[in-house]
């Protein structure tokens, strides 16, 4: 009895074992995934043709594997360059601050993200069966100012009980306060709300100090959008509380927020600002917090033509 239960066993381990061999060899055969070779035929494509003003989206985006080889890198950091979005949802803002976009579309994936749906198709190339990449151009953009492009140009102030307690210094791409790294002021690419977003990062001074950074004689336009999270190293971290934005223009403020000491957001704060439309005005962005240990908070800015939408009036 021993030896036929050991027989029966054998005979559906093997048959187990062949099952298994035959389903890998099946879906590997009709797998959807593209090659390495699809994803550096994408690179070499787009790379071939990228001009200033260009943007890359990757499709699903969670192969970043695949966007590695597609986005130049960041020669500062080695890690991807702002230039993609990755973000769930796409980002309507990387749309509008880019004149032309191309789409990576792997895995059979070969819809428009939402927001693109205006976009005009310019040229279609098909890599592999699992492929496609696509170029389109975009309308007209909303944005006046970037403010992430002029962080060169800005100021940058650490300031303690209401007074200045250091001024930045613009060198190598960032603002550097002469004091630890994490004073320092710069555009990065970081994990924020759930996606990688462009933006700068800010981390208040100790005790209740804050840092601030000042964009002067900017022409305003009927809104301003600031959106800003904490970064995701900052989020998982069990020390500092929470940190307060502050937003001001020509010293007044204008807007404060909350961003929570855990908080998993990417959050539009919208502000009218059609009053002072075609007008030059100082705007300034404070952040500061009671415990300031790894409080890193990202923003991004926007001085936009159209009005504030009417869900955030």
């Amino acid at each position: 009895m021993g030896g036929k239960r050991w027989l029966v066993l054998g005979v559906m381990g093997g048959t187990l074992i062949v099952s298994v061999i035959a389903l890998f060899h099946a879906t590997a055969s009709t797998s959807d995934n593209p090659t390495v070779d699809d994803w550096r035929a994408a690179a070499s494509l787009i790379h071939s043709q990228l001009e200033p003003g260009d943007g890359i989206r990757v499709e699903p985006v969670w192969r970043r594997d695949g966007a590695a080889h597609v986005v130049p890198m960041d020669q500062n950091n080695g890690e991807l360059s702002g230039m993609v979005d990755l973000s769930i949802p796409a980002d309507p803002m990387f749309v509008a601050r880019h004149r032309r976009l191309w789409l990576v579309s792997a895995m059979g994936r070969d819809v428009r993200p939402d927001g693109w749906e205006d976009l005009v198709e310019e040229h279609r190339t098909q890599i592999s069966e699992d492929m496609a990449v696509v170029r389109f151009s975009a309308s007209q953009t909303p944005i006046l100012t970037d403010l992430l492009t002029q962080v060169p140009l800005a100021r940058v102030e650490r300031v303690e009980d209401g007074k200045p307690l250091r001024k930045c210094t613009w060198r190598n791409k960032v603002h550097r306060c002469n004091g630890r790294a994490w004073e320092d002021v710069s555009v990065i690419f970081a994990e924020v709300g759930g996606s990688p977003r462009r933006c700068i990062k800010l981390h208040p001074y100790p005790h209740n100090g804050l840092v601030r950074i000042i964009f002067d004689e900017q022409t305003l336009g009927n809104s301003l959008l600031v959106r800003s999270g904490i970064t995701l190293e900052a989020a998982r971290r069990s020390e500092g509380s929470d940190a307060t934005v502050v937003v001001s223009i020509d010293g007044s403020e204008r807007l404060r927020w909350i961003e929570p000491r855990h908080g998993w957001d990417w959050t539009p704060h919208w502000i009218d600002t059609s009053d002072m439309a075609g007008h030059t005005a100082r705007i300034s962005l404070d952040v500061y917090a009671e415990q300031e240990e790894f409080r890193d908070v990202c923003l991004d800015g926007y001085i936009l033509s159209t009005a504030v939408p009417g869900e955030h009036l």
